[in-house]
């Protein structure tokens, strides 16, 4: 895009967009907007296109299309900027000037070089197609948009597929037309029709590989199926399964949907939906799960209790361990704080004294940070030099011993927190540490009745 488009409209945009929307959605669409031309600045297209792409949700306006149209041009996705070039010039309408739409107009060209044109014809129209792993639906399709280059089309129909690797070129137009070799119908046999007594049972038609036709100079020519010699219906799906529970442990009691159902193994048709299911027995750890119920299936839901002998003791050696660490913690973190309790206030009345001290005498020749020897004052400190200085040692001793208390007040607090909470989940989860909780799991299989078959995948959840 050039760079007046992206100029004019982050200005027509930023004005424009946010004034219809309700004021929560209006300031989300702002929001994700002024990120969008912020990553667009720094260059980082796919993280732009997200925002833009959440600003037009929350608040739709047709100035952003061209720059969601420029987002997909820069990471390499011509036919999603062709759609969103195309949308913003539907969509603006008179609203954009000459100049904003020439300059969206060029580049809507200029994507349009590096795409072609895929003119799909497929039979019959119950098949599904699906190319570069995007499904398209069910034939007829209009003309379909792809980047120039290398693509994969599948095609489905019935038990049957049809896959093939194919080429587009830029700015030309390809046909493709994939339909059955014979003009005779695939067939899907669900239950044949009874042969009268007497008549020859007739045989059900052929079935014939599907084929895969890149001649675009050949007209389509397949003509209508025959009609087959029975009607084909699609069974019903039945709006109930069943669910079988087993248990390792003979004689637990199984409830589902708060109802006591008996003993396992218990087997139940339910209605298709979520359901409870709690499953116990004496001496063992009970457990409880949801299980998802569809038509014409069966799940099976395999349960092991967990014997109560095997359940982690709350009273065990780790327990009592981090029991007694917290103890010492505690211990230790008590004679802490009293310990530094005690020396501080000493500490502080010594400072007192030498403060009332100081404030009779000529303050200015003392220092807190003076100490004297025994020998000092044999040299001829007067008193009260002796007196300030002594007493100062002893405030300095009293000082450190505060400091220490300090330290064993806080180190004993937290060993005892942190050993304290692991001794407690210990204690009340001991079954986070060890292993001992009851589980089951889920198996879906399928269920064949006299009414219907049902084909499904089966797995464990």
């Amino acid at each position: 895009m050039s760079r007046i488009l992206v100029a004019s409209l982050f200005a027509l945009a930023a004005v424009a967009l946010f004034a219809a929307p309700a004021d929560a959605q209006k300031a989300k669409a702002k929001k994700e907007f002024d990120k969008g031309v912020s990553s667009m600045d720094a260059h980082d297209y796919k993280e732009a296109l997200d925002h833009f792409q959440a600003a037009y949700e929350a608040a739709p306006h047709w100035a952003v299309l061209a720059h969601i149209g420029n987002c997909h041009a820069k990471l390499n996705d011509p036919v999603k900027s062709i759609k969103a070039y195309e949308q913003y010039l539907k969509d603006g309408g008179d609203e954009i000037d000459d100049e904003q739409r020439a300059a969206a107009r060029q580049n809507l060209e200029e994507q349009r070089k590096k795409v072609g044109v895929l003119q799909l014809l497929v039979k019959p129209k119950e098949s599904e197609v699906t190319i570069d792993g995007e499904k398209l639906g069910n034939p007829p399709f209009e003309e379909i948009l792809l980047k120039a280059g290398p693509h994969h089309i599948l095609v489905v129909r019935n038990d049957e597929e049809v896959e093939q690797d194919f080429t587009v070129e830029a700015g030309k137009e390809k046909i493709m037309k994939i339909y059955p070799k014979e003009d005779a119908a695939v067939a899907a046999v669900v239950a044949p029709v009874p042969t009268p007594a007497g008549e020859p049972a007739t045989p059900p038609p052929p079935k014939t590989a599907p084929s895969l036709v890149e001649d675009e100079a050949a007209p389509y020519m397949e003509e209508e199926p025959a009609p087959l010699p029975y009607k084909v219906e699609t069974p019903p799906v039945p709006a109930d399964g069943q669910v079988r529970i087993t248990v390792n442990v003979e004689g637990a009691t199984v409830e589902i949907d708060g109802t006591v159902e008996g003993t396992a193994p218990i087997e139940k048709t339910l209605k298709s939906g979520e359901h409870k299911y709690a499953v116990s027995a004496e001496g063992y750890m009970p457990i409880d799960g949801t299980v998802s119920v569809t038509g014409g299936m069966a799940s099976d839901v395999s349960v092991s209790l967990v014997s109560m002998s095997d359940k982690p003791q709350r009273v065990s050696t780790p327990f009592i361990a981090t029991t007694v660490v917290a103890g010492a913690g505690l211990a230790t973190g008590i004679f802490g704080w009293i310990f530094y309790s005690y020396n501080n206030s000493t500490a502080n009345n010594y400072r007192d004294a030498l403060d009332d001290f100081v404030a009779g005498t000529d303050g200015g020749q003392w220092s807190y940070s003076t100490t004297c020897s025994d020998a000092s004052v044999a040299q001829g400190l007067d008193e009260a030099e002796a007196y300030f200085c002594n007493t100062e040692a002893d405030r300095q001793d009293y000082r450190k011993r505060a400091d220490v208390g300090l330290g064993l007040g806080i180190a004993g607090t937290v060993v005892f927190a942190a050993s304290g909470t692991m001794a407690a989940l210990l204690f009340a989860k001991p079954e986070w540490f060890f292993k001992a909780k009851s589980t089951s799991d889920v198996t879906i299989v399928p269920v064949a009745t006299s009414e219907h078959l049902g084909l499904v995948l089966s797995g464990s959840f």
